[in-house]
């Protein structure tokens, strides 16, 4: 990134040079020139970039794997309650589970240690 950093500044102090030793009207000329070339390759760069944007899957929520290892213990005490060590709500495909903690649920509550998809 340096280099290319370093690279960028030479261009121009090259640019303020050549340009500086031009009349103004040259350099005005020069400068106009140089800007259609430049616009015209940021258009591109922004037309292959949404090109590229749009050939990408939109993510959504829950769409990806979700992995949850080693968890601790959990306890649900109370109608209404809730103990999770795994995945609660949309999982996809793909999403895993390993050596979760206990879950225990009291008194009407609900315990989880794998993937519930609500």
């Amino acid at each position: 990134m340096l280099v290319a950093l370093g690279m960028f500044l030479v261009g121009v102090i090259g640019c303020i040079v050549v340009l500086s030793g031009q009349g103004l009207e040259e350099a005005e000329k020069w400068a106009s020139v140089v800007g259609v070339f430049v616009s015209a390759g940021v258009g591109v760069a922004g037309l292959v970039l949404g090109w590229l944007a749009l050939r990408q899957p939109a993510a959504t929520a829950g769409s990806a794997p979700v992995s949850v290892t080693r968890t601790g213990p959990a306890v649900a005490r109370g109608p209404g309650s809730r103990a999770n060590t795994g995945v609660s709500g949309v999982a996809s495909g793909g999403s895993t589970v390993a050596r979760s903690g206990a879950a225990e649920a009291e008194d009407g509550g609900r315990a989880n240690t794998g993937i519930e998809n609500s």
